[in-house]
């Protein structure tokens, strides 16, 4: 995987590839592994939720709806989009909790360190995750003198920057190859905000929550307020993940940190005013009814049933879709295949070596990961310099109309 294109980042990568050296790899085992890494993700929002509430009943509301909210009323089959899930978007929680423990233990150099790590775990979420980090700085850095802001908030700047720094140096080390990565994720955010924006207000209303905890944290200040700062700055970077792209679906993503935002703001109004109660329940009203009535719809279609029957006999495997084809190839070119002659151009190309038991002579080569034909440009090269004894061109009639092919 060091030398595999992939649009969604680097470390998350070698993530599941070390978890699929222990596990057999499959597309069954793919939604196990995406549904614990899940379940672990609205374990973390808990727990952070303990921390910044103080309240285990309000924790325990805020991560129901977190879930009806993120994971139940998505559009689509909640298994079928793992990189939009905590195995992408859940880096934030680890620098939260590094932050939580330079509060509680004056520990620091760790923060920096997931800054960086989460930089390049995935590299469009990274850069949120970093842009909040160092917005978090300079709000707790302000001062009335602009000049012991900056004073404050550089050392900051100087270690993210640093501990980035080396943590690329050790990645280029361990794999000088990995600048694939950096060409396939620029096609990747080239094609932000291709979609207009949204013109209804509902959408921006999920910024609000988190802007008013900014503007609470700043007027009342306190160390206790830093962890709720910091899921403030995170939530309204990552809210560019659905501007960019606009679909409503996107919504779901980025929710998240807004909830959070939401039932501290919610929990301030009850602990200090005396109709604080009625107000929340107003002010939670309207989320709680829409969103919880979207997942019994949802969960109508996915439960604990048919998760069960998934189970016992699992549909859409490798087996279904690849099947076929591969043993077509096996039949017709088996002493190739024995040989490690054999070259594969597919958009899932992986599926075929895990079937085949074989090797891509030409390089793994998931055709999806290639967006435009600069892309393929290197592959097509390669192939002409080192042409296989067989060359298999997957004709996918599907995936972009089978363009690439």
């Amino acid at each position: 995987p060091l030398s595999y294109p992939s649009t969604y980042g680097f470390l998350v990568i070698m993530f599941l590839s070390s978890i699929f050296r222990v596990i057999p790899l499959s597309l069954f085992h793919l939604h196990i592994v995406t549904a614990v890494l899940s379940t672990l993700g609205f374990v973390a929002f808990y727990l952070l939720a303990r921390v910044l509430l103080k309240n285990p009943g309000l924790a325990f509301l805020a991560t129901i709806l977190a879930i009806s909210a993120n994971w139940l009323t998505g559009i689509g089959y909640r298994g079928s989009f793992p990189q939009t899930g905590v195995l992408r978007f859940g880096m934030w929680y680890v620098v939260a909790f590094a932050i939580y423990a330079e509060i509680k233990y004056r520990q620091r150099w760790m923060t920096p360190l997931t800054v960086a790590l989460s930089f390049f775990w995935s590299f469009d979420v990274g850069a949120y995750v970093v842009s909040a980090y160092l917005m978090f700085r300079w709000f707790m850095s302000l001062d009335a003198s602009p000049q012991k802001t900056i004073t404050a908030f550089v050392p900051h700047l100087i270690e993210t920057l640093g501990a980035i720094i080396g943590v690329f140096l050790l990645i280029s080390l361990a794999s000088p190859q990995w600048h694939y990565f950096w060409g396939s994720t620029s096609a990747f955010l080239s094609g932000p905000f291709l979609i207009p924006l949204p013109s209804s207000i509902i959408p921006w209303l999920v910024l609000a929550p988190m802007v008013a905890s900014i503007c609470y944290v700043l007027g009342t200040g306190g160390e206790r307020n830093k962890l709720l700062l910091f899921t403030a700055c995170y939530g309204i970077t990552q809210f560019m993940y659905f501007v960019s792209r606009s679909h409503p679906n996107n919504l779901h993503h980025v929710i998240l940190p807004s909830i959070l935002c939401l039932f501290v703001l919610v929990h301030r109004l009850i602990k200090n005013s005396s109709w604080g109660v009625l107000a929340a329940s107003l002010l939670l009203a309207y989320p709680m009814t829409i969103l919880g009535s979207q997942a019994i719809h949802n969960l109508k279609n996915e439960n604990i049933v048919t998760t069960l029957q998934t189970i016992r006999s699992p549909k859409g495997t490798e087996q279904e879709i690849f099947g076929a084809v591969a043993k077509l190839l096996e039949a017709g070119y088996g002493s190739f295949l024995a040989s490690r002659d054999f070259g594969l151009l597919s958009f899932y190309d992986i599926w075929y070596m895990i079937l085949l038991n074989t090797t891509n002579t030409i390089g793994t080569n998931a055709l999806i990961t290639h967006l435009t034909p600069e892309g393929m440009a290197p592959i097509v090269e390669f192939i002409e310099k080192n042409p296989p004894s067989v060359l298999f061109v997957d004709k996918n009639p599907y995936d972009h109309l089978g363009e690439v092919s």
